[in-house]
């Protein structure tokens, strides 16, 4: 009983390790020029997984770059709010959570991180909110975060330069 237990906690600890890496940060576009003929490629940062550790930057052509779905799809921006709509209401919530009695204070601060823990421990555990990317010459594939992130135009800038499979 006691092994099967250190057992799952190890398994549960390794996913926390394994699930964030290679969590795509920024992605910029850059014209380069090669012997005169010029380029796009993407400059791609992942996050870093520690404090004090640089995040990983590759430079790859715009043309060699694949990814799993397309990123402005019906389903992230049918019947939800645009990403600006929910950072407002989370900063009207915020600003809420500062008002208000001062007795009732550290209760409203511990259920709003509560909230925010268990929603991101749900994205730990599913892989539901990423699209994942590929670069030709690389063999390891990034992931891209949509839900909570902002892409210019709603995705369809970085759809256009991009495959898609």
């Amino acid at each position: 009983m006691f092994y099967g237990a250190c057992l799952l906690v190890s398994g549960m600890g390794l996913l926390f390790i394994i699930r964030p890496y290679r969590i795509i940060k920024t992605i910029q576009a850059l014209p380069v020029v090669i012997r005169g003929v010029r380029t796009l490629h993407l400059r791609i940062e992942s996050a870093s997984l520690f404090p004090g550790i640089r995040p990983r930057t590759v430079s790859v052509p715009a043309s060699d770059i694949s990814l799993s779905q397309k990123i402005h799809a019906e389903k992230y921006s049918g019947g939800s709010l645009s990403v600006l709509d929910r950072r407002r209401k989370q900063a009207e919530r915020a600003q809420k959570l500062k008002e208000g009695n001062f007795m009732t204070l550290p209760f409203r601060q511990l259920g709003y991180h509560l909230r925010n823990g268990f929603s991101a421990l749900k994205a730990v555990f599913t892989n539901n909110p990423f699209i994942y990317m590929s670069a030709k010459g690389y063999h390891k594939t990034w992931k891209l975060e949509v839900e909570s992130g902002w892409a210019l135009d709603e995705g369809r800038a970085l759809d256009r330069l991009v495959k898609t499979n």
